[in-house]
């Protein structure tokens, strides 16, 4: 499957399943460490913690707990185009699942503003 191809199936893909992809999450932030998002888009994703979800598509995603035997941490996690281009090596990327109120979101925005940044 060419590089095209796989873009145009996960584009259909994303058409059938919207909750299992990032782009229908507009409320959610990810950093390169973190990922904030509300209980409630918390609780639209699917959970696949002990496995990967079938079907390779381009941000695609999924949380997944992880557990050091003491702990355990949620993470998201998600499909992402591989550096070689093919569909198969696919990246898995990962980010630690904080969980934040709407309220939390308008106290940042409000600081943002207050110190001149662009919210």
């Amino acid at each position: 499957m060419t590089s095209k191809e796989w873009r145009d199936q996960s584009r259909e893909y994303e058409r059938s399943y919207p909750n299992s992809y990032l782009v229908h999450y507009p409320g959610m932030s990810v950093t390169d460490e973190v990922a904030e998002m509300t209980i409630k888009d918390f609780e639209r994703l699917d959970e696949y913690s002990t496995s990967v979800p079938t079907g390779v598509f381009l941000g695609k995603c999924w949380k997944a707990r992880v557990s050091d035997g003491q702990t355990d941490e949620w993470y998201l996690r998600w499909y992402g185009w591989p550096k070689n281009g093919n569909q198969g090596d696919a990246s898995i990327n990962t980010r630690k699942i904080t969980i934040v109120t709407n309220a939390t979101r308008m106290i940042r925005a409000e600081l943002r503003r207050l110190e001149g940044d662009p919210v």
